[in-house]
Order: C-alpha cells, then sequence, then structure tokens
C-alpha cells in the first residue's frame, strides 16, 4: 500500500511539475494575484507622493569641554529626546581658495592630523586629549596665512516636531546652555503604493542581493571542498560500505542529513556526490530515490549550525519594533528538544526512505558510466612550468594563504569567547563561508587547483542568481501593506495566532512556516516575512524567543521538500530534473511534518 502511495505521487509529479525556474514565475502570479486581493492596493500607482518629515534639532556646543557625553546622552533620554549626535572637539583652519592646498599641505607637514574641506576653504584639525593645543595650531595658521578657531564638543539631539519645546525646557532647566534650536523639514518625493512597486522596487525584486551572495558562496565554497582530493576519498570509504539497495539509500540519507545539519551547503553537496559514488558500487539501487535521499537531509538544515534564522538571534539578537529578540545557542540548535527532533529524523528517515524504494520491474537504473567523473586535469610537471605557473603552485603562497585564513578565524573566536560568546554563538554565514573557503584552499593542496575547483563548482549557483530576485519580488508581494498595514504574509500569520494559545503557537506557527516558505524560500527572507509577526505574538504568549525562532526556521527547512529551488545544486550534480525526485520527496515532507508537530507540542507541554 505504502509503494503504491509512493508510485502514485511519483507519477503525479512527473506529469506536472515544471521546470524549477518557470515554477518560480508560476508562483510570482499567484502571489501577485493574492496580494492584490488581500490588501486592494492598485496595480499601477503613478500619483507621486511629496512626504514631508519634521524633526526638532538642538545643538549644545561645549566649548570648554566640561560636560560629559554619558551625561549628555541621559539627560537627553530622560528629556524625551530620540537620539544624540556626537562631534568630537576640533580646530577649524580657515583658508582662502589661492592658499587652501598649501594650508592643507602645510598642517600636514608640521604633524597636524587634518581634514580638507573644499567646500568652503577650510581645514579640521583633529583634538584629543589635550593635543594640540591652542597656540599651536595659531601659531602654524598664522605662518600660513590662515586663521583658527576652537570647536568644543558638539551634541545634536534630535527629537519628534512637537516635543522640541519640552525638551530644550528640560535641557536648560539641567543647566545646559543651548546653542540652537529648531526644527529641520525634510521632503521626500515618491508615488503611491502599488502591487508592482512591491514587486519590482528595492524593498522587491533587489532586496536579497547580499543574502544572494551569500547563499551563493555556501553552495559554491561547500562544493569546491567536497570535490578535493581527500573528501572524494572519503566519500568513496563510505561508498564503499554500501553493498545492497537498503545500505546504498540509508547510509546516503545518514552521511546527507548529518552533513545538511553541519552546514546546509556542504551537506547538499556531499549527499549528491555520496550518491553518484553509491550508485557505482550498487547499480541496482532506484537512482531518483538515491538523489531524493540525499537532498531529504536538508530537511533539518535550518535546525543545524548553518541556520540562518537561529544565528540572528545571537549576540545583539534582531530587533521588531524596537524590541530586541536574543537567544542563546543552547535555546535554539541545542535545545533538548531540537536535538530530539532532529535525531528521530536521522534516526526513521533513512528507512522511510527505503520503505519507498520501487520493485525490481520498476525501478528506474542509470548506468554508472553515465557518472563517471570527468578526467582530472593535467598540469604542466614542475619542471615544465613557466614563471606564472610555478607561482600558482607555489607551495609558499598556498601555506600562506590558508594560514592567515585559519589565524583570523582561530583570532576571531578567541575574541568572541573574551567577549563571552560562546563558539556556536559566534557562528554566521560570514565565518561558515570564510571557514569553508579556506578548507577548501588546504584540501585541494594548491591555489590552482582550488581556483579550478571554484570555477567548476560556480555553475551549482546558476539557481541561486537566476531565481533569487523572483523570489525576493514575490517576497516584496507578500509583505506589501495598504494604509491599514494588512499584507498577505500578515493575513496567513495572523490567522494561525488567532487560532493559537502558549501551547499550539508553535506548532502553528511552523506550519504557517511551511505554507509562507513555500512561497519565499529563503531563510532571510522567511524571518524578514514572519518575524516582525510571530516574534511579538509569542513574546505576548509568553513564549521564549528561542522557541519562536525555532518554530519559523523548522518549517523553513520543511517545505523545501517539494519545493524544488533548493534541490537545483544537487540535481545538477545527479544531472536530474526537479520532477524526478520530487515524488518521494512528498512523503519526506509528511513526515517531518508529524515528527515536528509533535516535537512542538511536547516542547509546549513539558519544556
Amino acid at each position: 500500500m505504502f509503494k503504491k502511495f509512493t508510485n502514485a505521487c511519483v507519477r503525479v509529479v512527473n506529469r506536472w511539475l515544471p521546470d524549477a525556474f518557470l515554477f518560480a514565475i508560476i508562483l510570482t502570479i499567484v502571489v501577485f494575484i493574492g496580494a492584490l486581493i488581500a490588501t486592494k492596493l492598485p496595480v499601477i500607482n503613478l500619483e507621486r507622493v511629496d512626504t514631508t518629515t519634521e524633526t526638532g534639532v538642538i545643538k549644545i556646543q561645549d566649548d570648554a569641554l566640561e560636560l560629559k557625553t554619558n551625561d549628555v546622552k541621559g539627560d537627553a533620554f530622560k528629556a524625551l529626546a530620540a537620539d544624540v549626535e556626537v562631534k568630537d572637539p576640533q580646530y577649524v583652519v580657515t583658508a582662502s581658495k589661492e592658499t587652501f592646498k598649501d594650508v592643507v599641505a602645510g598642517l600636514e607637514a608640521k604633524g597636524f592630523k587634518v581634514t580638507p574641506n573644499i567646500d568652503d576653504y577650510t581645514v579640521f584639525v583633529a583634538y584629543k586629549d589635550g593635543a594640540p593645543t591652542q597656540a599651536d595650531v595659531d601659531a602654524a595658521a598664522k605662518e600660513l596665512g590662515a586663521t583658527a578657531k576652537f570647536n568644543g564638543t558638539i551634541y545634536t539631539i534630535k527629537t519628534a516636531s512637537d516635543k522640541l519645546d519640552e525638551v530644550k525646557a528640560a535641557l536648560e532647566g539641567n543647566g545646559y546652555t543651548i546653542a540652537s534650536a529648531e526644527v529641520v523639514s525634510k521632503t521626500t518625493k515618491s508615488f503611491g503604493p502599488s502591487i508592482f512597486t512591491a514587486w519590482g522596487s528595492g524593498t522587491g525584486f533587489w532586496s536579497l542581493l547580499a543574502f544572494a551572495m551569500q547563499m551563493a558562496l555556501v553552495v559554491v565554497f561547500g562544493s569546491a571542498a567536497a570535490s578535493s582530493g581527500p573528501m572524494k576519498k572519503l566519500l568513496r570509504a563510505i561508498a564503499g560500505l554500501c553493498h545492497n539497495n537498503m545500505q546504498a539509500i540509508v547510509i546516503t540519507t545518514v552521511v546527507s542529513t548529518i552533513c545538511c545539519w553541519l552546514n546546509w551547503g556542504f551537506g547538499l553537496v556531499v549527499g549528491a556526490l555520496l550518491a553518484k559514488e553509491v550508485v557505482k558500487r550498487v547499480p541496482t539501487v532506484d537512482y531518483p530515490l538515491l538523489i531524493a535521499s540525499a537532498y531529504s537531509g536538508f530537511v533539518i538544515w535550518h535546525a543545524g549550525f548553518s541556520g540562518s534564522i537561529p544565528l540572528k538571534l545571537t549576540g545583539a539578537g534582531t530587533t521588531f519594533a524596537g524590541v530586541a529578540y536574543t537567544a542563546d545557542i543552547t535555546q535554539t540548535i541545542l535545545h533538548p528538544v531540537n536535538l530530539i527532533m532532529c535525531g528521530v529524523v536521522l534516526v526513521f528517515m533513512p528507512f522511510v526512505n527505503y520503505a519507498m524504494h520501487p520493485t525490481k520491474d520498476k525501478t528506474v537504473t542509470i548506468d554508472p558510466a553515465l557518472l563517471q567523473d570527468e578526467a582530472e586535469k593535467v598540469y604542466p610537471a614542475a619542471k615544465d612550468r613557466t614563471p606564472a605557473e610555478k607561482m600558482e603552485f607555489s607551495k609558499i603562497l598556498w601555506v600562506i594563504t590558508w594560514a592567515m585564513g585559519f589565524i583570523y578565524i582561530i583570532i576571531y573566536f578567541i575574541q568572541q569567547g573574551k567577549l563571552g560568546i560562546s563558539v556556536g554563538n559566534s557562528l554566521n554565514l560570514d565565518i561558515v563561508n570564510m571557514i569553508f573557503l579556506f578548507l577548501g584552499i588546504l584540501l585541494h593542496g594548491s591555489l590552482r587547483r582550488y581556483v579550478d575547483a571554484i570555477a567548476d563548482a560556480a555553475s551549482g549557483a546558476a539557481g541561486i542568481l537566476l531565481q533569487f530576485p523572483f523570489y525576493a519580488g514575490i517576497m516584496g508581494l507578500m509583505v506589501a501593506k495598504n494604509a491599514a498595514g494588512v499584507s498577505l504574509a500578515g493575513v496567513i500569520s495572523d490567522f494561525f495566532v488567532s487560532i493559537s494559545n502558549n501551547i499550539t503557537f508553535p506548532m502553528l506557527t511552523f506550519l504557517a512556516a511551511g505554507i509562507v516558505n513555500f512561497f519565499v524560500p529563503s531563510g532571510g527572507g522567511q524571518w524578514a516575512v514572519q518575524g516582525p509577526i510571530m516574534m511579538p505574538a509569542g513574546q505576548a504568549l509568553g513564549i521564549d524567543a528561542g522557541r519562536t525562532a525555532m518554530a519559523i526556521a523548522w518549517g523553513d527547512q520543511w517545505t523545501n521538500m517539494i519545493q524544488p529551488f533548493w534541490a537545483l545544486p544537487a540535481l545538477a550534480i545527479a544531472k536530474l530534473s526537479a520532477r524526478d525526485v520530487m515524488g518521494y520527496l512528498v512523503i519526506v515532507l509528511l513526515f517531518t511534518g508529524v515528527v515536528a508537530c509533535l516535537g512542538f507540542l511536547a516542547w509546549g507541554l513539558w519544556f
């Protein structure tokens, strides 16, 4: 019965699932219509809107250097001020157009630290801890035909325009001498909101460029490290443990799951590369199911050490509506319930995958010869290399490069430790990418080999580069708000919040995140869409930030099983299409959905 259901899923997906890029286009159209209905925003808006904002600005100039910055900031805060900017004391040397360059050069020659301002032919001379003295600057300026004036610390205090008089009076009551107090107006020219603007503007289509770069580097650096000689030997050794179909599916699933938990990009690539080695040794295994098993480990990536959402809560955390949400890694990735859920998936999912293996007459096999690696590139012998090639293969440059990288990585973690931040909490996408970059350089044995490995790996990021802007546009549509603050993502999330209590909220947050992730398959995009809604709602129900964040993270990774976007690198390595594997992944989706729902209910009841 189970195999019949699995075969039915495979047949349906094979017939109906389009190419991954076309899938993104279809999702864009669906969300475009959904956002239009939910927000009732106009499709196009060509009406210009000029928005004027007014800010109360108060300046205090302390030429005598008698005030303390912390005191000024504290008194400004008590007086309802919004912000305090501090400009350090300095000398202002005024020259003429004709003498400006000579004055700048002359002051630099005398050892002063200067900042030229050609707009009004003045030169700012830095002042710190009593040096230089007024007499020294006056003498130097006079010698160069200029004049000098000392400007003490300037405190610029900003507040709401209607609070200007109140804040000014409060500061004067505390003994401050006000240099100026005025309302500053700023006019911003724009157009009214519309559905097309939400989709194509900088807050939509191009909003994930930095994150897309990080994600592309995860794939490229992870792939390059996995393709190194030592890593390939390790994969062949693991593949050598497989002697039948069951071992092939189970071992591939276990290795992929562990690697994805450690680093999702590395796990994606390692799983696919291992599957290619396994099928060479067990040619009777169903190849699409084997690749689906290699990808299925991705279902716990966001619960692991490269999960962007839990990592965003470490350190200073993430701020929504002025409230900071923080959670130590022991409250997220290393929380007992999260570890138990990951353990259940790791133990049982391999056997769920094997249970889907088709009967012999329906098994799709592949000739292992078709999966042979391209012949290793032949490099010139050492004696035949040109000077440029000798530098490319230089062991000295190779050692210096990876040593510099690992020295910095060690220093980074030591510094984080001295700041009281654990190793786990110090992990972020940048440092993870840095580790895999220099690990890859080390494993390849030369800079030339690593450059070639990067060139080969770069094609794996093509899907990310093409599709990320469209998914960013979908995200822009999902979060587009009308005048009442209504958005499509808000409608979905608010529905689940409205039917939640402090026990069911994480589970329902997981389900909501799964739905949203289908349209926004990006950890960063998911957080931007749901974080501002779910985190305050969870806090209002007395639920700690770590549990709410992990519910979003599990939902984000869950529906990746039926969203072809993240399977692209693995499919490129395996030389398959999304429709070949998605039928099997529907079963993985159902299994892990049950595990997560029960896990989050248990988290609310007993932890």
